[in-house]
């Protein structure tokens, strides 16, 4: 798994949180030890995960599987070239099913059906 930040300035933040954890357990000393525990790890990952957010933290994943997606217009003012980019001559069902074990898609605006991989 690979983990990128858009803009790792924001990690700087992360120092902050050391002394955060060191105040917030003077703060919690009337806590009980475990509960003062509980309270500064929740609170301190509750901030590492908003610094993270505002680093702009993605999961970045290589695969070689294609995914092709098509949007078509066939209102009526493109009605008479749409039946043939739908497949409608060859009634579309070989298309259909060649498509979708490559993964692709097809979206059509209008009164055709939508179909996809």
């Amino acid at each position: 798994m690979n983990l990128r930040f858009e803009e790792p300035i924001w990690m700087w933040l992360l120092a902050v949180l050391v002394p955060m954890a060191v105040v917030g357990a003077a703060w919690f000393s009337a806590m009980s030890p475990a509960r003062r525990l509980s309270a500064v790890l929740a609170r301190l990952c509750l901030y590492a995960l908003l610094i993270a957010i505002l680093a702009g933290a993605a999961r970045v994943q290589k695969t070689d599987h294609l995914a092709v997606v098509a949007l078509v217009d066939i209102s009526g003012s493109v009605r008479r070239y749409g039946g043939a980019l739908m497949g409608r001559e060859s009634g579309g069902s070989a298309r259909e099913s060649r498509c979708a074990q490559r993964g692709q898609g097809m979206v059509a605006a209008g009164d055709a059906a939508a179909w996809g991989g």
